[in-house]
């Protein structure tokens, strides 16, 4: 006969997750779940720094080499912040991440670097419309990491005012306030800062509109990024993510780059919960928010 706990412990395992992506500076937070065995004990340095290795070297020494006592089958959750540990580690470059209580092994961690600059993306002789290919946006959410490849061959003018706005923080703290399963997630408007402003929101603007720049050759699929408009030449600063294809909107809204990483976290917001709207989208119950914006250099000059 199994008992209530060891029959727990049997349907609980084991995880842990953390992100694809580290940004040298911002936390590395890896979540933690054990399961305390049929003698109640679960491996404290599971919880620690030390439960991770790069290369079969742990992050650290064990700070507690003590078993943990629980009630069989008891399931423990925490949150591990990395990044002191990873920094200490001297690690340079990309690398592959081990947590010691999971048999799956290892996975892949790219490390990145933040492009900074003084200099408008604004400017075509600091950078000329063939060097914005160069970079890529990272979009750090509260839902997880969006990695973007911009298109200035097909849109320069959105390409150079988004990289401004990315460069400048205008996005950091603002909402996807509007979401569509198998359509899109809409966000970008300054307004969504500000809860009190919620009947306003998807009206907000940025420093400058743009000229349209269609494409009869990108289409809005899955992935592409476009930015929203009220009419013609009215885009400014809110911009759309598609989550399915929506051939509708080719040639009525300007596409300029599409992810190349995330798509799960493009998954989570655009089936986010919340009140549906007399156009069938939704305005989300809980924030879906874009915490910063950063400018990555994926190509050398």
């Amino acid at each position: 006969m199994i008992t209530t706990s060891l029959a727990l412990a049997l349907l609980a395992q084991p995880s842990c997750s953390f992100p694809t992506i580290q940004l040298p500076g911002d936390p590395f937070v890896a979540k933690v779940v054990v399961v305390a065995d049929a003698n109640g004990e679960v491996d404290a340095s599971l919880l620690e720094p030390a439960g991770f290795a790069i290369a079969g070297k742990p992050l650290g020494a064990p700070l507690n080499a003590t078993k943990l006592k629980l009630p069989p089958g008891t399931k423990l959750s925490i949150e591990v912040d990395l990044a002191a540990a990873l920094l200490a580690s001297g690690q340079v470059g990309d690398f592959e991440l081990d947590w010691l209580g999971d048999p799956a092994g290892a996975q892949k961690v790219r490390r990145i670097e933040a492009f900074e600059t003084s200099d408008s993306f604004l400017d075509e002789v600091k950078f000329p419309t063939a060097e914005l290919a160069q970079f890529r946006v990272l979009l750090a959410t509260n839902q997880g990491q969006m990695e973007v490849e911009l298109w200035p061959d097909v849109a320069p003018g959105m390409v150079r005012n988004w990289l401004e706005l990315c460069r400048t923080g205008f996005y950091a703290g603002t909402l996807f306030h509007r979401v569509g399963p198998g359509f899109m997630i809409q966000g970008g408007d300054p307004k969504t800062k500000d809860p009190s402003k919620r009947g306003e929101w998807g009206t907000g603007n940025g420093p400058r509109t743009m000229k349209d720049e269609f494409s009869s050759v990108k289409k809005h699929e899955r992935g592409v990024l476009s930015m929203a408009s009220s009419g013609p030449n009215t885009a400014s600063c809110q911009f759309f993510v598609m989550h399915g294809p929506y051939p509708s909107l080719d040639g009525k809204y300007s596409c300029f780059g599409r992810l190349v990483s995330g798509y799960e976290t493009l998954d989570k917001i655009a089936t986010a919960n919340g009140t549906v709207g007399r156009d069938r989208t939704v305005s989300p119950a809980q924030p879906q928010r874009i915490d910063k914006a950063i400018i990555m250099r994926v190509k050398a000059n």
